[in-house]
């Protein structure tokens, strides 16, 4: 029996195994979920299958799109992939790459937040509301999960951080900006997409951007990233000048007319000729054009350049997010 605050006791199914090689305890071998029983209405539960946390925890994204730009791409990639490793038979293959972590919470029967984490990254909690961090980490802790760090608007990955304890330290503190009227700068040449071909190089810069970035995870794969991404539909945009490829950004492809621009790298040889601003601008007018009506992206705060950068051509602030790594780690 797991004990949840207060004192009341909660049920956890007796068949429980010990985290797996991703840190989680993931399924129940009858229902593939676990659940937590409250007895006042509310259910914690932990689901295997993509499709069905979607199902639970879909309408929470959809809500505000711009607050949970990352749940709607993310979760959207998953079930793509989850799809494609299923058999004939329906069943999920043993190739399955990643292991998701995901978590609705629910009161008499509603779903009231949702969380989720796709290792090595950390826990996302856009969708959950101050209110019920207590329960989600506790839940959390009663089902053994070891996690990387917690990822969120701020009011609520604080929340989180504070309730998990262990040390935590905030890695990288964000802003959510929102485009209002595109000012592309003027920069000597032009973008083009990626395609297949340009696979190796997205693949060294991509790892020289989080590198650079010293962005608070793992070791992601950066290769099979980069071919579900383009599967998916989203644009790699190159920058082109004197037939050098110069600069590259990345734009999602519009989900509830919502695109997320990010992974705006230069290399150091091409900085401070304004290659980045012109391919985020080339990005970002590439999601207007696929119908995207808010197009957001993530500064670290730190970077005050960044920052100066994309207002100059059209974006404003929308909200704080932040980053926090916890001591233990994410295999």
């Amino acid at each position: 029996m797991a004990t949840r605050r207060g004192g009341r006791q909660a049920a956890v199914p007796r068949q429980r195994s010990t985290p797996d090689g991703a840190g989680f305890l993931v399924r129940n071998s009858v229902d593939r979920t676990l659940r937590v029983l409250d007895p006042e209405g509310m259910d914690v539960r932990l689901h295997a299958d993509p499709e069905d946390f979607w199902n639970a925890a879909g309408p929470i994204y959809e809500s505000d799109p711009i607050r949970h730009t990352i749940p709607l791409t993310v979760i959207t990639g998953l079930r793509a992939e989850y799809r494609q490793r299923q058999n004939a038979s329906g069943q999920i293959s043993d190739v399955y790459g990643t292991k998701p972590l995901l978590v609705t919470i629910t009161e008499h029967g509603e779903t009231v937040g949702a969380a989720y984490c796709t290792p090595p990254w950390p826990l996302g909690v856009s969708g959950v509301t101050i209110d019920h961090i207590p329960a989600l980490a506790e839940f959390l802790r009663d089902i053994g999960v070891e996690l990387a760090g917690v990822s969120g608007p701020c009011e609520v990955a604080d929340a989180f951080a504070e309730k998990w304890g262990s040390s935590t330290t905030a890695a990288m503190r964000m802003r959510c900006y929102r485009l209002e009227e595109l000012i592309p700068p003027d920069v000597p040449g032009s973008m083009r997409l990626a395609q297949a071909e340009d696979i190796p190089l997205l693949e060294a810069w991509e790892a020289a951007f989080f590198h650079d970035a010293q962005m608070p995870v793992g070791r992601p794969n950066h290769r099979r990233q980069i071919v579900q991404s383009l599967a998916l539909g989203n644009a790699h945009g190159l920058w082109h000048d004197d037939g050098v490829v110069r600069s590259m950004a990345r734009a999602s492809a519009q989900l509830h007319g919502m695109s997320r621009v990010g992974m705006v790298y230069t290399p150091p040889e091409h900085r401070r000729r304004g290659y980045g601003a012109a391919v985020t601008a080339a990005v970002s007018q590439w999601a207007l054009d696929q119908g995207a009506r808010d197009v957001v992206l993530f500064t670290d705060l730190d970077n005050l350049t960044s920052n100066s950068i994309y207002q100059k051509i059209g974006y404003r602030p929308v909200y704080d997010a932040v980053v926090y790594r916890f001591p233990t780690t994410v295999a």
